[in-house]
């Protein structure tokens, strides 16, 4: 289970760092939107 966990991360990340950072840096997201 975990490893699936690990697997669909990385996937994710590949095909669009702007999902994960959405998801995983939601402040950071409205900071660059702000600025």
């Amino acid at each position: 289970g975990e490893s699936r966990k690990v697997n669909f991360s990385t996937k994710l990340a590949k095909d669009g760092d702007h999902k994960v950072s959405i998801g995983s840096l939601s402040p950071k997201n409205v900071n660059i939107r702000k600025a």
